[in-house]
């Protein structure tokens, strides 16, 4: 438990009792636990009803009703937090009753203390955690089009995922508890005989198998078929993960082929996630794992959603392992999918950046070297800002029930910590979100060869610098006196524009971001044009996209710059701005 309180209701109606567990919990030390009491069974429904506490304590005896029915009305309702029914002595049917109902545990009233109630009571909270660990990590199974079932040793389904349900035709209701053998197959088949023998005497199996789905269709499948052993490592069940190959060209058959394995892969990561295996590095070439997502994006996404690639010429290898950067890749695109419902365009770019200490100074976890940079970027709905710094937390999500993100942000950013690199997330509601995955370049990556001589300088021009970021402010004017240039700050619109309308004469060149709070960049444009529609400006944003240029356009800006950018970005952007063909006069520069 972390160092909340954790919310308990007592759910009793004998103030006596109530008194009593009040006496337990204050024996109970170093714990934190806030105790709340409801007397009857109505004002229990609609305190159950509004989701305030983390463990609920139901008696038995509620006047006319009971806590059993209590019980199952909350969990009819959705309730999902733990609940501990308290019995009398003897109810023994009633203790069986509860637990088949949901109950995390029942405590016999005469036999309770603040040991055994404390003990209930942490036992049903991590209980519920570690189910709610298992569900997320078998929303990994439907993030997959493979179709993925675990059978028994008898060759009885015990699993059965959405891809699955696409591929053959059966929900999962319909054929948990069915030997698959006479579901899949028309007749028993030697081949499948040799799969046994297989799995026996290695502990897998790969290859072709014919089978049929609902409608009787024959299909083909590449399959990976693994022995799966308990902790005393006796074979416990077989996982099988299918990819149907029936239809699907030649040209077509090593990347399916490639992505059955990555299957099968991933669900032994899952499989073996609390172990904590490492990963197996090797150098990597990104251009072909782009390339693989795009295929599997054109072969499996809707229609409506376009998807572009730009890769570098001169891109770097990295030092990774294939089969987590592929479910990194993998689930941001599934995100920028969920988050273009209505269609629209996904593009994934990939470059060599050298991280200067400007661009390192803008980003807590970068370090000054080569990286080479996977961009994903979508036209969808975007983050709300109120919860973007919690995007990354385990667990958290904003889709409904059932529909997670499968892998889970916090599983990405993990694994790209474990390769030594971060990431950066920029969105705007309405206009899209874009993804930056830096991973270290591996191998010898010359560092740009630019002294300052060969840097554009500044003849002492005023630069009014306008972000809601105390670090990018501070960072830009640092860089900006350096190279021989003045610079003023602002934090936001109102601030820029008071400031503007002091110095306007003095300020050369406004730099402001687009997304700021109180007055935002589109609005301090324009009202920086309305004072002066001569004004030099250039637009900031993470979201460097077609539909950005176009919506500053609109306001008279010409120029673009993304954050983070490096010193050299910064200088070149206000050089060509304020000496659009080339020619520095003496003096300070027009305004």
């Amino acid at each position: 438990m972390n160092d909340e309180p954790v919310k308990v209701l007592l759910v009793d109606d004998d103030e006596d009792d109530y008194v009593l567990t009040c006496g337990w919990f204050s024996e109970m030390e170093g714990a934190r636990f806030e105790l709340e009491w409801v007397a009857t069974y109505e004002a229990a429904v609609e305190a159950i009803a509004h989701h305030r506490h983390d463990v609920y304590l139901l008696d038995y005896r509620l006047g006319e009703r009971n806590g059993l029915e209590l019980l199952r009305e909350a969990v009819a309702n959705g309730c999902s937090a733990p609940m501990i029914l308290l019995t009398g002595q003897g109810d023994h049917e009633v203790d069986i009753e509860a637990m088949m109902a949901g109950a995390s545990d029942y405590l016999d009233k005469s036999q309770i203390g603040a040991p055994l109630l404390e003990r209930s009571i942490r036992y049903a909270i991590e209980r519920k955690q570690t189910e709610q660990k298992i569900r997320e990590q078998a929303a990994l199974l439907d993030v997959t089009t493979d179709a993925i079932l675990v059978q028994d040793l008898d060759n009885t389904i015990a699993f059965w995922n959405k891809g699955a349900e696409q591929l053959y035709g059966w929900k999962a209701p319909d054929v948990l508890g069915q030997n698959v053998l006479d579901l899949l197959y028309k007749k028993s088949s030697p081949q499948v005989q040799h799969v046994q023998k297989s799995l026996d005497e290695t502990g897998e199996w790969k290859g072709e198998l014919h089978q049929v789905t609902k409608t009787g269709r024959e299909i083909v499948v590449a399959s990976r078929w693994t022995l799966v052993r308990d902790a005393q490592r006796k074979p416990k069940s077989i996982l099988v993960v299918n990819t149907d190959i029936t239809e699907q060209s030649q040209r077509l058959l090593s990347i399916i082929i490639k992505n059955a394995k990555r299957g099968a892969a991933l669900v032994k990561q899952v499989l073996s996630f609390a172990r904590g295996l490492e990963a197996k590095c090797a150098l990597l070439q990104v251009e072909h794992l782009i390339l693989e997502i795009e295929q599997i994006v054109i072969e499996t996404f809707p229609k409506s959603i376009g998807i572009r690639t730009n890769i570098s010429p001169s891109l770097g290898t990295v030092s990774g392992d294939a089969t987590q950067l592929h479910q990194v890749l993998m689930n941001l695109c599934v995100n920028a999918r969920d988050a273009m419902p209505y269609g629209g365009t996904l593009s994934i770019s990939a470059e060599t950046l050298f991280v200067d200490e400007n661009y390192a100074r803008m980003h807590i976890d970068a370090k000054v070297g080569a990286y080479v940079v996977i961009t994903v970027t979508d036209t969808g709905i975007g983050i709300p800002p109120e919860i973007l710094d919690r995007i990354f937390e385990p667990f958290f999500t904003t889709k409904e029930i059932g529909k997670g993100t499968g892998l889970g942000l916090s599983t990405v950013i993990g694994i790209i910590k474990s390769h030594g690199g971060f990431v950066h997330v920029y969105s705007e509601v309405g206009r899209g979100t874009q993804f930056k995955v830096y991973l270290p370049a591996a191998g010898v990556v010359q560092k740009p060869q630019l002294e300052d001589s060969q840097l554009p300088t500044g003849q002492g021009e005023l630069i009014l610098v306008v972000d809601d970021e105390a670090a990018v402010r501070d960072i830009t004017q640092t860089s900006l006196q350096t190279y021989n240039y003045k610079a003023l700050t602002a934090s936001d619109g109102i601030e820029a524009i008071a400031l503007y309308a002091e110095y306007q004469h003095e300020i050369s060149l406004v730099l402001t971001d687009i997304m700021m709070p109180s007055m935002d960049g589109p609005t301090t444009i324009r009202t920086l044009r309305k004072i002066n529609p001569q004004v030099k400006i250039i637009a900031v944003s993470g979201l460097a996209s077609s539909d950005k240029l176009a919506a500053t356009a609109e306001t008279g800006v010409r120029t673009f710059l993304s954050k983070p950018y490096t010193v050299k970005e910064l200088l070149k952007t206000i050089d060509g701005v304020l000496h659009p063909n080339g020619d520095k006069l003496s003096g300070t520069s027009e305004r």
